[in-house]
């Protein structure tokens, strides 16, 4: 009797075990805001994308979104999952109010989407012809918020291989340059 109710127990704390750590926090997209709540979030290839702190060697590899706003109207938002593991940088060129940007010929609009780090396969970039799309939703230069949303194709460098990128937002206080 006391070896199957150390069975039973055993049994029951492995249960317990199991359960408590193989159930993750589902990742959700945040809210689109337009307050400086510093969030970014997207969709790859149908997998929620989120940046997280990462932890180096030397230091923590600094806050896993960045947002910047230089005096020639360009936009730069990066995140990061640890501190090189994944980004996803964004660069929009003559930025001077809340529209929509593209990537054209001229190379006006968007400069540059990129996803790439030390644990993506490949380093994934615009190309002509892919769907390319950010919306900035709000620019505020007094508070230094820039808000938005993005949807793009990025096709790998090396694989060809293209990645979409959807249901994309940001929400961040800029740093000016």
């Amino acid at each position: 009797m006391k070896k199957s109710k150390r069975k039973v127990l055993s049994l029951l704390f492995y249960l317990a075990f199991l359960l408590l750590y193989s159930c993750r926090e589902k990742e959700v997209l945040p809210d689109s805001t337009q307050s400086g709540k510093n969030t970014f979030g997207v969709i790859i290839d149908g997998k929620t994308w989120l940046p997280k702190k990462g932890f180096g060697v030397i230091g923590d590899g600094g806050p896993p979104l960045t947002a910047g706003y230089t005096n020639h109207k360009i936009i730069g938002i990066q995140a990061k999952r640890g501190v090189v593991d994944e980004m996803i940088r964004l660069k929009i060129a003559d930025v001077k109010s809340a529209g929509t940007y593209t990537l054209d010929d001229n190379f006006d609009g968007i400069l540059e989407t990129k996803y790439y780090g030390k644990e993506v396969d490949d380093e994934y970039l615009l190309f002509q012809g892919g769907k390319n799309e950010i919306i900035v939703t709000k620019l505020d230069t007094t508070n230094k918020i820039v808000s938005g949303t993005f949807n793009v194709q990025l096709k790998g460098k090396q694989n060809q291989k293209i990645i979409n990128l959807t249901n994309g937002t940001f929400d961040a206080i800029y740093q000016d340059y």
